[in-house]
């Protein structure tokens, strides 16, 4: 079975994030997964002084992730 989640979190005035995750998972088989997540400084990171600001303005964030295992009986393997 597939699952598709996806979400968006605004922090006014500082950034924008989102997040895209697909997961798959058989009973007693194979899972894994893969994650993207993408973050924007918004209005210079959330103040004109760059030494103030949560982010540099025009640099953005980009995260990829991967999982795949394996059900048995007694455990999960993964990596």
């Amino acid at each position: 079975m597939f699952q598709l989640k996806a979400w968006n979190y605004y922090l006014d005035n500082i950034s924008n994030t989102a997040l895209f995750k697909i997961d798959y998972d058989r009973d007693s088989s194979y899972y894994g997964g893969v994650m993207y997540l993408i973050q924007n400084p918004m209005n210079q990171g959330g103040n004109k002084d760059v030494l103030n600001t949560f982010h540099d303005d025009p640099n953005n964030t980009h995260l990829l992730s991967a999982r795949l295992g394996y059900h048995f009986k007694f455990c999960d393997v993964h990596h």
